[in-house]
């Protein structure tokens, strides 16, 4: 029979990675939305899930090297596996939308950096007819007497 708290703490761990999924979602809307301050809070929402996911991946460890060479079909073994299955499908379908994350990140910063050089070049083009200024004295030669 498998132990009840590796049980648990796998499906704490599937949870954790499904609140994860929404936040990198949400992540993914705001960011196609050019919402960068809402972009923000949400990637700290996603820091603060990725922490805890670290925190339950640590405790699973000890059992977990042991846990998957000694699954029997007989003892649970099942119930393990759905868990494992889910955790890996849950991994991949993350994969898929942060990829899409960094796309539409790659865009923006793009759209960004066209945007920001085409300011330049206007700010050049209109400076470029202002009379020539002249350069402000470095010393002030004054006598006193």
């Amino acid at each position: 029979m498998p132990n009840p708290d590796y049980t648990s703490l796998l499906k704490k761990k599937t949870d954790l990675l499904i609140s994860y999924k929404a936040a990198t979602e949400r992540a993914r809307d705001y960011l196609d939305e050019t919402e960068i301050i809402s972009f923000a809070a949400c990637m700290k929402e996603r820091n603060r899930l990725i922490h805890r996911i670290v925190l339950t991946d640590r405790m699973l460890m000890p059992e977990g090297s042991y846990r998957l060479t000694t699954i029997s079909e007989t003892a649970g073994g099942p119930a393990i596996r759905s868990l494992f299955r889910e955790v890996e499908g849950l991994l991949t379908q993350i994969k898929q939308i942060e990829d899409d994350c960094i796309r539409s990140a790659q865009r923006y910063f793009k759209t960004l950096k066209g945007d920001l050089l085409t300011a330049r070049e206007n700010r050049k083009g209109t400076k470029g007819y202002r009379p020539a200024t002249a350069a402000s004295a470095k010393f002030i030669d004054t006598r006193i007497r």
